[in-house]
């Protein structure tokens, strides 16, 4: 979903008004996961592997570009072209 996007920005044709909602959906579907699992401050291992778990399914990205900072946090190195 998010790579189709990227896509189409970059080749500068324009979302229509249905690939905006879903894209709106499942961002927003993320945002009410993550608020709804709450983890204490420096403990979100869960919310961790959500957040890769999301970045590989959604947008494709290869699992070896992410690592873990500081215990739970992640970094990704996403490679884009421009």
């Amino acid at each position: 979903l998010l790579e189709e996007t990227a896509t189409r920005l970059a080749a500068e044709d324009p979302l229509s008004a249905e690939a905006l909602d879903g894209l709106f959906s499942t961002m927003a579907s993320i945002r009410r996961h993550i608020h709804s699992n709450p983890e204490p401050g420096f403990e979100e291992v869960k919310t961790n592997a959500f957040i890769r778990q999301t970045l590989q399914s959604l947008a494709g990205q290869n699992p070896a570009s992410m690592r873990d900072c500081a215990k739970t946090g992640l970094v990704v190195d996403i490679k884009g072209e421009g």
